[in-house]
């Protein structure tokens, strides 16, 4: 595992001494230690912290709910309109697999369940290029949205967009989600697609150089971390943000209708001077309390750190990654020769819509470019 991954000595005692913290308490109380008494109560807020980090993965990360119980609200998200009330429980997981087993007959697909260096057992599939390419030749590793199971129908799109050019591509499901075992935390999710990355750069003896990290959504801030960690890999961010902490802030500014820039009106009571205050400043709260808690994906700073070929596309008007929380908007002064597709279209379909035949035909060009492509030349749609 990268050191970058790996936890500290530190925090993995902590990890374990932080459980039976109330007991510690009771012992400092007892003796009348206050170090010991102090000490009992920042393990029990640690403690606190792990419980809320894995209430908000829930939040974050609702596709570890779907063909396991059954909640209303899940539908009308990414998943087919005519299959949603039949996705919960196991009659849920065996559609899943049905489309799955559709998937892999159509493109020559097959499965495979790499473990994670803290073992946890993954799902995924692996698609050869024009169904019978080299495994060691150049290879995607697509890492999908929130609510984007690699079952799903929008996964063919990808399938079909690489393997018809000779490109393999392998789709995974995120820990806690569909057939792959365990449960979501921010840091399992880097795990997971490093197992990814070591499977098919170690087992399947493709090079850094000729491997593709494809991330939409928040894909797109899990791939682009690890980007940091192999900087000689290639990096495809689709409508993806600069860090889960300015998302945060751009989502609840729009909610609660905040404007940063608008000075408090005058005339205003002590009362109604100190709720304005409090509605600007709770979306930076909330946002830094996710950070606190360990929910954040620092995308932007890790691109920089890429060495690979890297493109990005993005929504002007995206209504789930606001322009300001993008990564593009983060890397287009810092990175001038950043390439780029800015997305057209309805801004209620900004988000999950499919690419278009010139958007595929651009990001195609940028693969060419990737892994090498003599053919290929560098412009910005």
């Amino acid at each position: 595992m990268p050191a970058a991954l790996k936890e500290s000595i530190f925090r993995t005692i902590l990890n374990y001494i932080m459980l039976p913290s109330p007991l510690i308490l009771i012992v400092g109380l007892f003796f009348k230690n206050a170090y010991v008494c102090w000490f009992s109560v920042y393990l029990m807020i640690c403690l606190m912290g792990r419980g809320i980090h894995a209430v908000a993965s829930k939040i974050i990360f609702p596709a570890q709910l779907i063909a396991k119980e059954k909640h209303s609200w899940i539908k009308g998200t990414a998943l087919d309109i005519e299959v949603e009330s039949a996705l919960a429980g196991e009659a849920g997981r065996e559609v899943l697999r049905a489309r799955k087993q559709r998937l892999q007959e159509e493109f020559n697909g097959h499965s495979f369940n790499p473990i994670t260096p803290d073992d946890v057992v993954l799902d995924a599939s692996y698609f050869p290029g024009n169904g019978d390419a080299s495994p060691s030749g150049p290879t995607v590793i697509f890492f999908p949205a929130n609510m984007q199971l690699y079952e799903n129908p929008s996964s063919r799109q990808y399938i079909k967009m690489y393997t018809s050019t000779g490109i393999n591509i392998v789709m995974f499901n995120y820990r806690g989600v569909s057939d792959s075992a365990g449960t979501i935390t921010c840091q399992g999710t880097l795990l997971d697609g490093e197992t990814m990355i070591q499977y098919v750069t170690q087992h399947l003896g493709v090079p850094d150089r000729d491997l593709i990290l494809h991330g939409r959504s928040i894909g797109g801030g899990i791939s682009a971390t690890l980007s940091a960690i192999h900087p000689e890999v290639n990096v495809c961010s689709e409508r993806s943000f600069a860090s889960l902490y300015l998302v945060v802030i751009s989502l609840f500014r729009t909610l609660l209708q905040v404007d940063p820039s608008t000075p408090m009106p005058a005339g205003l009571s002590f009362k109604q001077s100190c709720l304005f205050r409090m509605k600007k400043s709770l979306p930076g709260c909330v946002a830094g309390l996710c950070r606190c808690i360990g929910w954040d994906y620092p995308a932007a700073e890790s691109w920089l750190r890429c060495n690979g070929h890297k493109w990005v596309f993005y929504h002007p008007e995206d209504t789930i990654i606001p322009l300001e929380a993008s990564l593009y908007d983060a890397v287009k002064t810092t990175d001038m020769n950043v390439n780029k597709c800015r997305m057209e279209g309805d801004a209620s379909e900004s988000h999950n819509r499919p690419l278009l035949d010139e958007e595929v035909a651009w990001h195609l060009n940028m693969v060419a470019i990737a892994v090498g492509g003599n053919n290929a030349a560098e412009h910005d749609i």
